[in-house]
């Protein structure tokens, strides 16, 4: 069996034509090496499209997910492939499909995991919600194998026209399935649609969502009522921070209890516990994007600005010393540059552990980069320099450990989503060429591999880097 490179030296600004990577070379030098096929490490590519770039760390990142996901995946998909869509095995394929990967999706903070035990049984009684869930699974399929795509177009348009005459019967939008089915569509918007930054495509189910939810937070007694208002309220924070925009949701109208200055000493909290410091954590998150984005930040004082920020850093240094033991991460690794580990990689025991961590190191990464002092010190004026290195170590070492946390805990897709929040606010503190690699063959691996698009990202990048795939492959 082949060896991974391991010269420390070695450039990585030109691939080799033939390397051998191993899982090894990025995690740990004990675990036991993989080889790749000549036909996943091929530099060959297509300079014109930026989800072909040579990157020698995207192999890595496909071994990492295969080991992982079942290997009969697109085999199923090919087999159903064939038969008609009325059919009742189409249908219940789609249904078993979306319990079985987009439905944990949407599992932070759902301690009854309603979206992939509940919906299932209930879309076997609603039209609507069958339609919505069937569109998802087939455009997620769609996008991993050679499932028809425009299964999943039918499905969706179908949806919809059920779905908008149901919204003028009172009685229909007070059913908690209505919500249900239209965060699942958001969803399948998003997946469809890679444009965020016009917003236009999710403006109109955004109003839907509103318009059923109304101004209150479901509480724990609504059960999947509950965990649609989070599944919408996390969408919101994702198009918010990669617009770098206010959210679409006006947060100063709820009122939501955290009990932050006790810690939680429970050595083993139950679910719900651990659901309601996710939530915690998701709600800041929030607060803060309001700070960077919201109308009312050009609008303070120095005085009121630092005010705030203080508040909301001392709210995440709370989240963060007081949280349940277990989301601490169950293994550690270090970055090591010269092992071709440049993230340091954290694994942990649940996966909304991982995402409540990710959630806090890009609220920290936000308030760093929108701290009202740095707006007061001038490019050229004493003190800039040091002020803009120090703030590059601290936004670099939260935007290290997401990264790394992705790596570590692959077929998570929140957790590559949750990495979209964050790269646009970290992106131009990315100077190592090979960490630029490494970010782009995650976010390519991702699509290829779990069908959430990020070729708009990747594009996004390039032009942030002032770089392009012939550029990069030149070093």
């Amino acid at each position: 069996m082949s060896t991974a490179r391991t010269d420390t030296q070695a450039s990585f600004r030109s691939p080799p034509k033939s390397v051998n990577f191993t899982i090894s070379s990025i995690i740990s030098p004990t675990v036991q090496s993989v080889p790749l096929p000549q036909s996943v490490v091929s530099p060959s590519h297509d300079p014109a499209d930026p989800n072909t770039l040579p990157s020698p760390y995207i192999p890595a990142a496909v071994v990492l997910q295969n080991i992982y996901r079942s290997p009969r995946g697109t085999g199923i998909a090919e087999s159903f492939a064939h038969l008609s869509p009325d059919s009742a095995e189409t249908t219940e394929f789609l249904i078993q499909h979306y319990a079985r990967t987009c439905g944990k999706w949407f599992t932070m903070a759902d301690a009854g995991r309603h979206f992939t035990t509940t919906i299932p049984h209930l879309a076997r009684t609603s039209q609507i919600l069958m339609k919505a869930i069937c569109a998802l699974a087939a455009r997620h399929l769609s996008g991993t194998s050679c499932y028809d795509s425009s299964l999943a177009e039918r499905y969706h348009e179908e949806c919809i026209s059920l779905l908008i005459p149901a919204l003028n019967d009172p009685s229909v939008t007070a059913d908690e399935t209505m919500l249900a089915a239209l965060v699942i569509l958001r969803l399948y918007e998003h997946l469809q649609f890679s444009d965020l930054f016009q917003g236009h495509h999710l403006s109109g189910t955004s109003a839907l969502v509103r318009s059923v939810m109304g101004n209150t937070i479901p509480d724990c007694s609504h059960g999947l009522q509950e965990a649609s208002f989070w599944g919408y309220f996390r969408q919101c924070l994702y198009v918010a921070c990669v617009n770098c925009e206010p959210l679409k949701f006006d947060i100063s109208i709820y009122q939501i209890e955290m009990r932050l200055s006790t810690p939680c000493t429970v050595t083993l909290p139950s679910a719900e516990e651990e659901s309601t410091w996710c939530k915690w954590i998701t709600w800041i998150l929030a607060e803060v994007v309001e700070f960077c984005f919201g109308p009312q930040g050009p609008l303070m004082t120095l005085e009121e600005a630092q005010s705030s920020w203080r508040e909301l850093v001392s709210k995440v240094d709370m989240w963060e010393c007081n949280k349940p033991s277990s989301f601490q991460s169950i293994a550690f690794l270090d970055r090591d540059p010269g092992k071709h580990r440049l993230f340091p990689l954290r694994w942990f025991g649940n996966e909304w552990h991982a995402l409540a961590n990710m959630y806090s190191f890009t609220a920290r990464i936000l308030l760093d980069v929108h701290d009202p002092l740095m707006r007061n010190i001038s490019m050229g004026q004493f003190g800039f320099r040091r002020a803009r290195k120090e703030l590059e170590l601290k936004v670099l070492e939260s935007a290290r450990a997401l990264c790394g946390i992705c790596l570590a805990n692959p077929g998570n897709v929140p957790t590559i989503i949750t990495l979209s929040h964050a790269i646009f606010s970290f992106a131009s503190f990315l100077e190592d060429v090979e960490e630029r690699w490494m970010l782009i063959g995650m976010l390519q691996s991702s699509e290829r591999e779990e069908s959430w698009p990020t070729k708009w990202i990747v594009k996004a990048l390039l032009e942030e880097w002032d770089m392009t795939a012939s550029t990069l492959e030149a070093g």
